[in-house]
């Protein structure tokens, strides 16, 4: 409610802080902390649901969840840990510093690349587009959507770029 907070604690847990909560496509909710551990919030407990193997770790990383479940993650490379616990490399690459994924109304998580890469995971498939994102490594474009089902970026200039016709379907 807002004014009554409770501790949830696990003895795994690495540190005292939980960031970017969200809810699956099954309503569970996740949440994770610096030390890359997810956890997934069971009524009155915190539970580990996945961490980032080391040589994966970075500063940054997000996450999201696709149109089956998976929870994807973009860290030192974009992974999945699917609902069973399966863990998968999708893509290896060096991200830019902003890793972060962006859940668009297609159901379609992405992410930039170095130099205007657009990185797509959907339907259980990565796909690569360019877009002229005219970004550096401090300030990455913002994602908006608005009422009319319209999403697009806005660069760092100022300028809008629509990109519903330019994801895959």
């Amino acid at each position: 409610d807002g004014y009554d907070f409770k501790k949830l604690d696990n003895p795994q847990m690495k540190g005292l802080s939980l960031f970017d909560i969200k809810e699956d496509n099954q309503g569970n909710i996740f949440c994770f902390n610096l030390s890359g551990q997810f956890f997934t919030i069971k009524e009155d407990s915190c539970l580990l649901f996945f961490e980032i193997p080391d040589s994966l770790m970075s500063v940054e990383f997000s996450y999201a969840f696709d149109e089956e479940n998976n929870m994807i993650v973009a860290c030192k490379s974009l992974i999945k840990r699917s609902p069973l616990g399966n863990v998968e490399e999708l893509y290896g690459c060096s991200f830019f510093s902003n890793r972060k994924l962006y859940k668009t109304k297609k159901g379609i998580s992405i992410l930039f690349q170095e130099r205007g890469m657009l990185l797509t995971w959907a339907n259980q498939q990565i796909q690569t587009d360019s877009i002229n994102i005219q970004s550096d490594i401090n300030n990455m474009p913002l994602f908006y959507s608005s009422d009319e089902d319209e999403e697009f970026f806005q660069r760092t200039d100022g300028a809008l770029l629509l990109v519903n016709d330019s994801l895959p379907s």
